[in-house]
């Protein structure tokens, strides 16, 4: 049984990049964080034992924020921060109005949830869901 050379690359080819299709698919995307009104819903919180998510209230669900594509943030979550800075598709800096870093964050986008996590020392984080 003989093989063509052109079956191996093309066979190569799908199995060298069906892996790195998989995986740009399933990052989450700046793009789908960036221009979207994100709701604040649930507060995570470990006071020196085994953390849990906690459902914030009525009057703190209707605070939100938005990543807008000029590089301001909107809202009343981050109100006292102005401005963003992607490092890449999951990991963002907040800024100041003269555009200081203030705080970093890493985010997990899952269809219409939003967690936010911060470094701190009892384990801490925000969820946020998409509203229509």
């Amino acid at each position: 049984m003989k093989i063509s050379w052109k079956k191996i690359i093309l066979y190569s080819l799908i199995l060298f990049l069906l892996p790195i299709y998989s995986f740009i698919k399933l990052s989450p995307s700046s793009a789908s964080l960036i221009g979207t009104k994100w709701y604040f819903y649930e507060e995570y919180s470990s006071p020196g034992g085994a953390g849990s998510w906690y459902k914030v209230s009525d009057t703190d669900s209707k605070k939100y924020f938005e990543l807008q594509k000029n590089g301001e943030v909107v809202g009343d979550f981050f109100s006292y921060d102005k401005y963003y800075l992607m490092k890449d598709s999951s990991n963002f800096e907040l800024l100041d109005s003269t555009k200081k870093a203030v705080g970093a964050y890493h985010c997990t986008i899952n269809k219409d949830t939003l967690v936010i996590s911060v470094i701190c020392k009892e384990g801490c984080g925000w969820m946020f869901v998409k509203r229509n």
